[in-house]
This record gives structure tokens, C-alpha cells and sequence, in this order.
């Protein structure tokens, strides 16, 4: 039935429905229709609208148009495939639907259909204006497991990998792909480490650059180094080294200003600084010596003394401890 409700001094009030009421019976402009549609401020012509409509509370908020409060129920957008939201005819901008074909809901924005970024895969989009990211100057964090696996920092750091490189840096300029990769960073400047555990322990060094499996893994505070190669230069912590191979200067500690291009070139180098290996195990059993130039595969492999050179493949290969030798060609001075 439709009845006038509890009004006191209030005008132009509509109640309808049984045992129907106003929340107020003070206040004027009040829409209830069965205790299931409220309205306030309801005063609107044939060409303006005012006011607020409400479901579930007696007193819409005035910032909403049409406002809905429930703490059991939600409300059902219309569901269709992505067949029939494309046959609406001449949506209007901000219709919405949920979009049973990707799980997600829909929204027109006046030019195509759109929705939250999906996980199956989105259609639509932009390239010159859709991305993920942020527009505030805020960094960007990736996680997997609920670990960190990837940060675009503002002061030029970026790290890709589950642990690797910090937020806790505090200085800028480093590169860190690979799971642990630079892991340990805490004010080292322009570090790039390329592979697991790659520069995994460098806290302060600078300048290092690994590429490989647990490349420069051991070092810590050394600086100006280059690594390429799976455990190239794995333990060493000194400075100016340049090794090039798998296993290159693998034991490689403090010994600096070395250079090793082959697999396990300088293999087992220590503390020996200076030293030029190129070639495969070329000068490989030196470890404190210093001042060495092998060049072939397997020169001077076994010497352990210092300022010899070797030129030719397996020159001088027998050599141990001798100092001060030259050996030129194929396998000379064997013995």
C-alpha cells in the first residue's frame, strides 16, 4: 500500500510499501519504497537529478548517486562471453560487464573494451599508453613466493632474480640478473652481475662486472674486475683482474692485475698478480708466482715460478719452478 509515513515538518516525502517510514520525520525530499530503496536530498526536476539513492542503509552517502551497503551479498554484473560484449550496439563510455570468456570485469572507455590487467592475457591495449608500473616516481617490486625477485629502483638500479640485489643499497648504478646475483650489495657503485650467484658476496667493490654461474661469487670488496665465464674468478677478492672462460682463475684469492683467456686459464692461481695466460689451462698450476705471459693452450702449465713466458701450445708445459725462462713453439722445452 502506499501510505505518507511519520512526517512532523518535513515536505515532499514519498513512502511506499507496508510499515513503511522515513528515517527522519524532521526532514523533507525522503524516498523509501518497501525498506528496500532509500533516497535524501530528492530533488531533482525533469531536466536535473538530485539526491542519493540507497540499498541496504537508510541513509545514502552523499557523495554516491546510487549507493549500496551489504556485508553478505555483492552486486552481480551482467555476465556475457566476449562475443556478445562485442554485439552491444553503440556501448556508452563506462558501461560496464563482467566478461565470462577472461573471468574479469569489463569497462567501456568510449573507444574499446577494457579491464583489469588478466592473467590469461589481455586484448586492447596500448602500447603508447599501457604498461605496468607506477606514474608517482615510486620503484617498482617484483615477488615470487612472497620473496623479492625483481626491483626498478629510481637511483638506476635494477635487479631480476629471486634474492637478488637489495633494497637496502644505498648507492645506484648496478645490474643484477640471476637468483643471489649481487645479493650481499650494500654501497658497492656500478656493479653488473649476469648469472646465479654472480657477484653473489660483493658488498662495497665497484666496478665488477660477471657474467657466468657463480662468476666473482666470493668477492667481496675488490674492485674493477671483469668475469665471463661459468666459476670464472669464483673465490677471487682483489682488484684489476680480467679472466675470460669456464673456470677461468677459478682459485684466484688476492692475486691482482691478471689476465686468463681459455677455459681454466690461471685455474690455480692464488696470490701470484701479473700474470698473462691465454689458452686453454695455460699456466694453470701457478699459485703465488707473479709475472708470467703463457700464450697457447696448456704453456707453461705446470710452471710455479715467476717471469717465465711461454709462446706455442704446450711450450715450456713441464717447467715447474724456474724463473726468468723464455720457450717459443710447439711443445718446446717439454723437459
Amino acid at each position: 500500500g502506499f501510505v505518507t509515513g511519520n512526517i512532523n515538518s518535513g515536505s515532499k516525502n514519498l513512502v511506499v510499501g507496508h510499515n513503511a517510514s522515513f528515517p527522519s520525520s524532521l526532514l523533507s525530499n525522503q524516498l523509501n519504497i518497501g525498506n528496500v530503496l532509500w533516497g535524501s536530498g530528492c530533488s531533482g526536476t525533469g531536466t536535473t537529478v538530485a539526491g542519493s539513492l540507497s540499498m541496504g542503509a537508510t541513509t545514502p552517502n552523499a557523495s554516491a548517486i546510487f549507493d549500496i551497503v551489504s556485508t553478505t551479498q555483492g552486486l552481480g554484473l551482467p555476465s556475457m562471453t566476449t562475443t556478445q560484449q562485442n554485439a552491444i550496439a553503440t556501448p556508452r563510455t563506462g558501461l560496464e560487464i563482467y566478461n565470462s570468456t577472461l573471468l574479469s570485469p569489463h569497462f567501456y572507455n568510449g573507444s574499446v573494451w577494457t579491464g583489469a590487467w588478466n592473467k590469461r592475457g589481455n586484448a586492447g591495449t596500448d602500447a603508447a599508453n599501457d604498461f605496468i608500473g607506477t606514474t608517482d616516481g615510486v620503484d617498482v617490486m617484483f615477488r615470487r613466493g612472497n620473496v623479492r625477485a625483481g626491483w626498478l629502483s629510481g637511483t638506476s638500479n635494477v635487479s631480476f632474480g629471486v634474492s637478488s640485489m637489495p633494497t637496502t643499497t644505498t648507492t645506484g648504478g648496478s645490474a643484477a640478473f640471476g637468483h643471489s646475483a649481487l645479493s650481499a650489495l650494500t654501497s658497492g657503485l656500478y656493479n653488473n652481475a649476469f648469472g646465479w650467484r654472480a657477484l653473489m658476496n660483493c658488498t662495497t667493490g665497484r666496478e665488477n662486472t660477471a657474467l657466468g654461474d657463480q662468476t666473482l661469487q666470493g668477492l667481496s670488496t675488490g674492485n674493477y674486475n671483469v668475469g665471463i665465464g661459468t666459476r670464472t674468478l669464483e673465490s677471487s677478492n682483489a682488484d684489476y683482474n680480467t679472466a675470460i672462460g669456464y673456470r677461468a682463475m677459478l682459485t684466484n684469492t688476492t692475486g691482482g692485475q691478471n689476465c686468463a683467456f681459455g677455459a681454466q686459464a690461471g685455474y690455480a692461481n692464488l696470490s701470484g698478480s701479473n700474470n698473462v695466460s691465454f689458452g686453454f689451462a695455460a699456466l694453470a698450476s701457478n699459485s703465488t708466482s707473479g709475472s708470467n705471459s703463457a700464450f697457447g693452450d696448456q704453456s707453461l702449465n705446470r710452471t710455479t715460478g715467476a717471469q717465465n713466458t711461454g709462446i706455442g701450445s704446450g711450450a715450456a708445459y713441464n717447467s715447474t719452478s724456474g724463473a726468468n725462462n723464455t720457450s717459443v713453439g710447439y711443445y718446446s722445452s717439454f723437459n
